[in-house]
């Protein structure tokens, strides 16, 4: 055991102080048992109604399986507070970056969040009011969503209008007119009724309509004219015997090349082109499929915090990741790997 470290609840060593607010504390904590990195949110009350409805929502968040949101590995009280454990995600608060914040980027980490929201508000529980440190990007781009209030109020509603609201006022008023009017729909609280899924794909794709034009080959430099006024050039002189040779191995040649274009044409299906790879997103894996399709491009799936084997095919099974991501160009019949959401039919 580590010495000189505050331990709570005799098990988790408080390493790091994140945070501190009028519901608490967050600590980065060590769990002495389980030999695990965790983040602590520590709430003092010795209010027995409020006791009663921290451990509801935290049952409700332990129940949650989705990338975008970290998992709840234990929580109970002491005498003095409530407490919750959960995984230590790494990231960069995309809100604190110091460079200027790109439309695309913001729009992609917007729509991320949406959709791990939806999993939240289906366990019948919300964020809260969102901060600039409350969305983290790891380093291949997936976003998690951290910072939820201990007694937040159950409202969708009011997480996406603040998450809106969060993300319109950093880009500010130099983003596109489709940009801000998206961002300014979704902070007003009065605006249309959207699950947070809805929002999601939305931001997504019009992510991917901001994002730049995937870079294409440079065009080869054009074949030089032959020198004029020089007549033909001189061709060496050959014997009968020599050319039939040349002769004889232009035609093996020539047809080494047409078999091995055959075969190519067999192993790629018979399309040797390139396509751009689609954002499929926030699409149910069916849909994600049949867009893929129509590009001549295949995929499979792998599931994200499933606890037992998933329907790739249930309505609620939704794309969370993809690899290669959009934009991308690649061949044709090239096999994407789908990240996909424990559809709502596993339990």
């Amino acid at each position: 055991m580590v010495e000189d470290v505050p331990q709570f609840a005799a098990r988790y060593l408080l390493v790091e102080r994140l945070s501190k607010d009028a519901a608490g504390a967050v600590w980065r904590a060590y769990d002495d048992i389980a030999g695990r990195q965790v983040v602590l949110r520590l709430h003092p009350t010795d209010d027995p109604a409020e006791r009663a409805r921290f451990a509801a929502r935290a049952s409700a968040l332990a129940t949650v399986s989705h990338p975008g949101v970290p998992r709840v590995l234990d929580h109970g009280e002491t005498d003095d507070e409530c407490y919750l454990a959960a995984t230590f995600v790494t990231g960069t608060p995309i809100f604190e970056a110091p460079a200027p914040l790109d439309p695309a980027t913001v729009l992609d980490a917007v729509g991320q969040a949406a959709l791990a929201l939806q999993a939240v508000h289906e366990a019948g529980v919300a964020h809260g009011p969102f901060d600039d440190d409350d969305l983290l990007v790891a380093a291949d781009g997936g976003v998690s969503v951290v910072g939820f209030a201990p007694l937040a109020a159950t409202d969708p509603p009011a997480d996406l209008a603040s998450l809106g609201a969060l993300a319109r006022r950093h880009l500010g008023d130099d983003a596109p007119e489709s940009v801000r009017a998206f961002l300014d729909t979704m902070a007003d609280p009065a605006g249309p009724a959207r699950t947070a899924r809805e929002v999601g794909r939305e931001a997504l794709a019009l992510a991917a309509a901001q994002a730049p034009a995937a870079p294409t080959a440079p065009e080869a430099p054009p074949t030089p004219a032959p020198p004029r006024g020089g007549g033909s050039p001189t061709l060496p002189q050959y014997d009968d015997a020599a050319r039939r040779r040349v002769r004889n191995r232009l035609l093996l040649i020539g047809l080494v090349v047409v078999v091995g274009g055959l075969l190519l044409l067999m192993l790629v299906g018979g399309s040797g082109g390139k396509v751009n790879v689609p954002d499929v997103r926030g699409l149910s894996y069916h849909d994600a499929v049949t867009t893929l399709a129509q590009k001549g491009l295949r995929a499979t799936e792998q599931f994200s915090g499933a606890p037992q084997p998933a329907n790739a095919f249930d309505p609620d099974a939704v794309v969370l990741r993809q690899s290669p991501k959009a934009g991308v160009q690649v061949k044709a019949g090239t096999q994407l790997v789908l990240t996909v959401s424990a559809g709502t039919s596993n339990g």
